[in-house]
């Protein structure tokens, strides 16, 4: 399942997708024998034989918006957000009134890192259904990845009422809390450095500095408290993922390693537990225990579809421990099959251009840009440039790369 969908419970989306008209009748006796056999598999949690089945049934009858819903549904539930957005953008396409189609939609672009695209879906069926728990926890969390911090808190404080054993409702809460104590934080330091340029404060730039200030301990206050409340909950592989993803957000890798640890002991065999233990040691930079898990879900099933994601991650790996060609050889075929995965553009561009190879890098590292928070990857793609005789073009792009250094160090996205 997708890293969206993970957090909520997979009962309550399959009820929420009967109820948003999940199978009505499909008119033939032959596409009702079919429409029946995919709501049973959707119900059995068989997502990709309902994909398969519905997928038939849409080219059937192509007009059909809740063909096109359920089809994106199942991708969806399957974990293949990929696969599942356009048959869910064109069941709203051919009704936008289909509520089902609208939230796993959003619940799509959240998880293809796509936050802003998710909030109109989101807010569409929350304008419906004001109590839809679900639609209110996945806006928060696109708030939260849009820096929109107050707002965010205003959605997920809602979300802990009625879910307050959820760790994911409180861990993004805490979240929120801190990113907009922050914000105000930065406020009241720009309220000071204005005071400071006109040689004294002002009495509005003393009450901006003041306010600012008393926000910022007020946001900081809260955060504490959701995080202590999140601390209270019972041990469960829920809390310890949640945990995880909290250390790693604030760069302590070591720290998610030691929460994945425990949950992989609570859980086994679930292989999204397994992907996030093997993505956490590589950031601990823990190679040799990475690979082999890496290796391991590689073998065990070639058609999971987030195996162009573990073909990059298992790449980085071989090329941090210097083995470039291998690395290569999983870059590529990663790329084949998930051309949009900035971080495998990357990658790849980094590895060629070990290789010496610029004129080939130049493509992947120019796809990768998108994703460039701090600048790096445009000094890379600056130095392919160079190296491949188009001194104007390494310019400009090193002038980006200076102006995105300077904004990552003010804490700006």
């Amino acid at each position: 399942m997708s890293k969206v969908l993970r957090p909520i419970d997979v009962s309550a989306l399959l009820v929420f997708w009967l109820i948003a008209g999940g199978a009505p009748d499909a008119q033939t006796p032959k596409l009702s024998e079919l429409a029946a056999r995919a709501h049973a598999a959707m119900a059995e949690e068989r997502f990709d034989a309902a994909a398969r089945l519905y997928a038939t049934l849409a080219e059937a009858r192509p007009r059909e918006a809740w063909l096109h819903m359920n089809l994106g549904t199942a991708y969806a539930m399957a974990g293949r957000p990929q696969q599942a957005r356009a048959p869910l953008e064109r069941a709203i396409e051919l009704d936008p009134s289909l509520l089902g189609a609208q939230l796993f939609l959003g619940m799509v672009y959240l998880d293809l890192g796509q936050p802003k695209r998710a909030v109109d879906p989101l807010r569409t069926v929350l304008a419906v259904e004001a109590s839809n728990v679900m639609a209110r926890q996945a806006l928060g969390e696109a708030l939260v990845e849009l820096r929109r911090y107050e707002e965010a808190a205003t959605e997920l404080a809602q979300v802990t009422r009625a879910l307050p054993e959820s760790a994911h409702a409180w861990a993004a809460l805490g979240r929120s809390y801190d990113g907009a104590a922050q914000q105000a934080a930065q406020q009241a330091s720009a309220a000071l450095r204005t005071g400071g340029a006109q040689g004294a404060a002002t009495t509005r730039t003393d009450t901006d500095r003041e306010r600012s200030h008393q926000r910022a301990v007020a946001f900081s206050h809260l955060a504490d408290e959701a995080f202590r409340r999140l601390e209270e909950l019972p041990a469960s592989v829920e809390l310890h993922v949640v945990k995880a993803e909290l250390y790693r957000a604030r760069g302590g890798p070591r720290d998610a390693v030691r929460e994945l640890r425990a949950a992989a002991k609570l859980a086994p065999n679930d292989p999204a537990i397994a992907r996030d233990l093997a993505a956490a040691l590589y950031l601990a930079r823990n190679y040799d225990e990475a690979r082999p898990i890496v290796e391991r879900l590689l073998k065990a099933d070639p058609n999971d579809p987030n195996r162009p994601d573990l073909q990059i991650l298992y790449g980085r790996i071989l090329l941090d421990t210097q083995q470039v060609d291998e690395a290569l050889t999983y870059l590529e075929a990663a790329i084949r099959a998930a051309p949009a995965n900035a971080e495998g553009q990357a990658a790849l561009g980094r590895a060629l251009m070990l290789k010496g190879d610029a004129r080939a890098a130049v493509p992947h590292l120019k796809a990768a840009l998108v994703a460039d928070e701090d600048g790096s990857l445009h000094y890379q793609l600056a130095q392919a440039y160079r190296q491949t005789g188009q001194p104007a073009l390494a310019r400009s792009t090193l002038e980006t790369y200076k102006k995105l250094q300077a904004q990552a160090r003010r804490g700006i996205r």
